[in-house]
């Protein structure tokens, strides 16, 4: 059940919270309730309410709160091990070691937003000739957070992939 109730702070003023249902506790199975506050308005947290309640319809609870980008690499790279060779494996591995984890690897997955991503694949054109390669790459571990349903939209399907400039001296990937 979710809430609505006005509070007052120290100055005097007062504004207004919301409690809602967020996520389920693996352990116990109970609904974790979340508060978010410092609304100035009541119709302005009955908005943010009518949205988490929409998102909570639209895809259920989450239980995966606030997991890296990296963690969820953890997981893809789980079960890709699994469908390709070795050095098909190890260079993969350090496509992710060496471009993908050091642009994207320390942010929560789900604050990740197109504009991050359009960013660090900007930089990957700047450095790479086959930037295309680890974009994609970059790519299947939002695809795997979609499928464990940690996110609900992927942002490297937004971003415009730059074209290349043949003058530039590229790094080769193939140098590890």
């Amino acid at each position: 059940m979710a809430t609505i109730t006005k509070y007052k702070i120290k100055s005097g003023k007062e504004l207004w919270r919301c409690v809602y249902p967020s996520s389920i506790d693996p352990l116990t199975k109970k609904v974790k309730r979340t508060t978010k506050r410092g609304f100035k308005t009541k119709a302005e947290c009955q908005k943010f309410l009518n949205a988490k309640l929409s998102e909570i319809d639209n895809h259920g609870y989450s239980s995966n709160e606030n997991l890296r980008y990296k963690d969820v690499y953890q997981y893809f790279l789980e079960s890709y091990k699994n469908t390709v060779k070795e050095s098909t494996l190890n260079r993969v591995e350090g496509l992710f070691k060496h471009h993908i984890i050091p642009s994207l690897g320390k942010y929560e997955i789900k604050k990740i937003t197109a504009p991050m991503c359009q960013e660090a694949v900007n930089q990957w054109a700047k450095k790479l000739s086959s930037f295309k390669m680890v974009k994609y790459y970059a790519n299947l571990v939002f695809k795997e957070a979609i499928r464990l349903k940690i996110i609900y939209e992927n942002p490297m399907d937004l971003i415009i992939m730059p074209k290349k400039k043949s003058n530039v001296g590229d790094e080769k990937l193939t140098n590890f």
